[in-house]
């Protein structure tokens, strides 16, 4: 039993995010060590590394287009890099962070902080063929320590809904009415599809940086909160990554 529960505890925790500029304040908070692996040299990804509490944690970001050199968003790289980061690191928990579009309706402020609980869910997947329909929306169901977890270090919690657009479409928002969406974003959901295909526990955290039921453009909404988001973000990390027996 004790050499279970030692091996256990030695599997890494792995934070999956986007953006540089929402990574910046927890990387620079922990001062996590640049530490690109070996099996990554072949990936765009960029690797980070601390120790936190006993725990060993890596920071994984999505890297930077080749074309572009902008940074990977969406959930095709995301789920390709929650793919290649279970195969080699094999995690006990992955968390993935980062910021996002909230609602008026759900009441909702700037820099408010979710967890994801009960479910994350796909609006952009639209295949109206009977069951298809279930299976386009994904409802991948979060583990019930997520709901724990956002009590403790005072979270809200909320469906979190993904798809590959920043705006949005009134037919997008007609379903995440129906899905009583939360947060709006370009990643969870894909993760949490991979997560549930290997059984690897998963968690989101999400910082909102703008209404997506506003009359003002999310892109420029976006842009004016995402510092305050992204220091947002942080406390709510810093507070889970500090709990004990995460």
């Amino acid at each position: 039993m004790l050499r279970k529960r030692f091996s256990k505890m030695n599997k890494p925790i792995v934070l999956i995010m986007a953006m540089e500029k929402e990574a910046l304040p927890i990387i620079k908070h922990y001062d996590f060590i640049f530490k690109n692996p070996p099996w990554s040299k072949d990936y765009p990804f960029k690797t980070y590394f601390k120790k936190i509490n006993e725990n060993n944690i890596y920071l994984v970001l999505l890297g930077n287009d080749k074309k572009s050199k902008l940074n990977h968003i969406g959930t095709t790289i995301a789920s390709f890099a929650t793919s290649i980061i279970i195969e080699y690191l094999k995690p006990r928990l992955i968390i993935n962070a980062g910021t996002a579009g909230g609602f008026h309706f759900q009441n909702a402020q700037i820099a408010d902080v979710y967890i994801g609980y009960p479910e994350a869910v796909f609006h952009d997947h639209r295949i109206p063929l009977g069951k298809y329909l279930d299976y386009g929306e994904g409802h991948f169901k979060f583990h019930e320590s997520s709901l724990k977890i956002a009590k403790k270090i005072k979270c809200k919690t909320g469906v979190i809904s993904s798809g590959n657009s920043l705006d949005c479409s009134s037919t997008d928002m007609k379903i995440m009415k129906k899905l009583n969406a939360s947060v709006k974003e370009m990643e969870c959901a894909s993760i949490a599809w991979i997560c549930s295909i290997t059984k690897t526990r998963f968690l989101a955290v999400k910082s909102i940086t703008d209404f997506v039921d506003s009359k003002h453009p999310t892109s420029e909404q976006f842009i004016k909160n995402l510092n305050a988001a992204s220091l947002s973000l942080k406390k709510s990390l810093t507070a889970l990554l500090n709990l004990k027996n995460i």
